[in-house]
């Protein structure tokens, strides 16, 4: 059961990356720290490529490569300026993914999904309910409003979106490739798609990345430690288990968000996050 292990480890690395990135957000603005972050994860895992043979690669493997890291890199970006706002409401809005993927997967992969799926839907709606449950007495629907309104949650659903649409080609690419080239390709060609935005942004900003140069390395080093761990993991099981285990690092945000970031509400939307964790339970695995 070592995997589970890993996959814990992948969820906590997943909620301190976003600490560090919302941390550079302070001086920097989201291209810049979404570069660095998937730059310094590329060439860290192209260190450990070294060491392993180049893989047979599938006739269709760059071209969907390609357009997974074109959405990615939108996704990316999307989700770092989310960081703006509130960790313990924007960050939940991941566990959407999985939800909107009952029909990308469907519309793509021709995946039809169970009964149980519908259920874990119910669970992430009213768990999105709870992160706002103190609005409702502005009217039963306000803590939904709040989620579309809200600069932050709304990035992230957008994001969510687009993740649901490129786990599916993540499936592909990864079937026509192996685990760790397809890490350090994805990583480096998201980093060169946001390049040319971020690039005069960097240089404009050089005082402010010294600055903040500790914790642009530091998302680098998580965001490499998240992949190394997760492609542990599924070595040893399935990827699902480990994606719906990574989950947990929505719970761990959300904690951190009131921790470090003194945000407040702490203990509602963690209810909130619970069910929602459950409801991805739900679609993941049951």
């Amino acid at each position: 059961m070592t995997w589970i292990v890993y996959a814990l480890l992948v969820a906590l690395f997943s909620a301190l990356r976003g600490v560090s990135s919302k941390k550079s957000l302070r001086s920097l603005d989201e291209y810049v720290v979404s570069w660095f972050a998937f730059f310094f994860s590329g060439v860290y895992i192209l260190i450990s490529f070294l060491f392993i043979d180049f893989p047979v690669l599938g006739e269709n493997f760059w071209s969907v490569l390609f357009l997974d890291c074109l959405l990615s890199a939108t996704a990316a970006v999307l989700s770092t300026k989310s960081l703006l706002s509130d960790m313990s409401v924007s960050v939940p809005m991941m566990a959407f993914t999985p939800l909107f993927m009952l029909l990308t997967s469907y519309l793509m992969l021709g995946e039809i999904p169970s009964g149980s799926g519908f259920i874990g839907v119910i669970f992430i709606v009213f768990g999105s309910y709870f992160l706002n449950i103190k609005k409702r007495k502005d009217g039963w629907t306000k803590p939904f409003k709040v989620l579309t309104k809200e600069e932050g949650p709304r990035l992230m659903l957008a994001a969510a979106l687009i993740w649901s649409i490129t786990a599916n080609l993540d499936k592909i690419a990864l079937q026509n490739s192996s685990p760790i080239f397809f890490a350090m390709a994805e990583n480096i060609l998201i980093a060169t798609f946001i390049f040319p935005f971020a690039y005069t942004r960097m240089r404009k900003q050089q005082k402010e990345i010294r600055k903040e140069k500790t914790h642009l390395a530091m998302v680098g080093i998580l965001g490499t430690l998240m992949v190394v761990f997760q492609m542990l993991a599924i070595q040893d099981t399935l990827v699902v288990y480990v994606v719906a285990i990574k989950r947990l690092g929505i719970l761990i945000s959300i904690i951190l968000g009131g921790v470090i970031f003194g945000e407040k509400e702490i203990k509602q939307k963690l209810m909130g996050g619970v069910i929602m964790v459950i409801g991805v339970l739900f679609i993941t695995i049951l």
